[in-house]
């Protein structure tokens, strides 16, 4: 009976270990696989077969709660902050040239921004982001793409 109670002082270890981090499931899988190796333990004192329980479930748990909980499987990912922007459209509200940022109004937020290519894009033009590069968002004029 004392190696069941081991065992679970085991379970709390790795469930505790879970819970101080971000590990996907890592150490909650070993705690799921310690906790089979603890039912085992009421069936037997043989301590290569808990063992060999432990390091079986545990990989399968692992598995298991990797394709049960896997976000693209749930939904869609939902995209926030800058991830977001490419596609949107904006209105310029500082004229940008080659080699001079301007800015972008996308949203309600003023964004710097460059062009995609050399044309000159003036106050009022509609823009689309096509991408977002350290703190400016790369714009191409929506009017010349028609």
């Amino acid at each position: 009976m004392e190696l069941f109670f081991a065992w679970l002082s085991i379970v709390v270890v790795f469930f505790l270990i879970e819970l101080l981090g971000v590990s996907l499931f890592f150490f909650f899988s070993f705690a799921l696989g310690a906790l089979a190796a603890a039912f085992v333990s009421l069936y037997t004192q043989v301590v290569a077969y808990q063992l060999l329980c432990f390091l079986l479930t545990s990989p399968l748990f692992f598995l298991l709660l990797r394709v049960v909980f896997n976000p693209k499987r749930i939904g869609k990912v939902t995209l926030t902050n800058t991830a977001r922007l490419p596609g949107m459209h904006g209105i310029v509200t500082k004229s940008i040239a080659p080699g001079i940022s301007g800015q972008v109004k996308v949203e309600g937020i003023i964004w710097s921004a460059r062009g995609v290519t050399g044309e000159v894009l003036v106050e009022g033009v509609s823009v689309e982001v096509v991408l977002v590069k350290g703190s400016h968002v790369i714009v191409r004029s929506i009017e010349t793409r028609e």
